[in-house]
């Protein structure tokens, strides 16, 4: 069999420069991702539009078709919101109720993505979410009352943001109780504040009968 090294080097070039190529447009998606999560939804798409033309000539289908979701309107994000604006006459904490664990982790990854955090770990925003959730369902089910507190110290700071877990207590707006101790474990501070200071209250009102 003949060789030809000039079309196997020529070959060996196109591959490189098409993976260099590929990493751009990722970056760029990246980009758009976290201009739309800021609010800038017009700066999102001119950098959506300018990545699906060029991802769609060379081939990169994923890629054309997360900034097409962008320039449709469909993004998870926008999705999110529009589910939000659905049930604004209802409840927030009806709309938390209902999202599932499916919802939440498509939530977490997008907002993952979008994190400057270097430390920033997917199971520390999923465990956040589900704790808003779970916050939401006892106050519909047990007591309109209730409240969890977190310490969003190094949340708010982008060195540190989703790295770990926050400090979490339990408190009652009516009464003002809270419990004594910090837990990461959003379970147990909630289920000690039900034991010490629900258990007889007179004045617990759940949202849902």
């Amino acid at each position: 069999m003949l060789a030809y090294p000039k079309a196997d080097e020529e070959a060996a070039k196109l591959n490189s420069s098409d993976g260099a190529v590929e990493r751009r447009l990722q970056l760029e998606e990246l980009q758009a991702d976290f201009l739309e999560l800021q609010g800038n939804r017009a700066g999102a798409k001119r950098l959506a539009a300018k990545t699906y033309s060029e991802a769609l000539a060379m081939g990169f289908g994923p890629i054309a078709e997360h900034a097409k979701r962008l320039l449709d309107d469909d993004t998870i994000l926008l999705q999110w919101e529009r589910n939000v604006q659905q049930l604004q006459s209802e409840d927030d904490d009806l709309q938390r109720v209902n999202n599932s664990d499916e919802q939440l982790s498509r939530i977490a990854t997008q907002l993952l993505l979008s994190a400057e955090s270097p430390p920033a770990r997917l199971e520390v925003i999923i465990d956040l979410l589900r704790s808003y959730r779970q916050i939401a369902r006892e106050r519909m089910d047990w007591c309109r009352h209730l409240q969890i507190l977190e310490d969003l110290t190094k949340t708010s700071d982008p060195k540190t943001a989703f790295g770990e877990l926050p400090a979490r207590k339990c408190h009652c707006s009516e009464f003002r109780h809270e419990t004594e101790d910090a837990s990461t474990d959003a379970s147990a501070v909630i289920a000690e504040f039900k034991q010490i200071f629900c258990a007889s209250c007179p004045a617990r009102a759940p949202k849902r009968k």
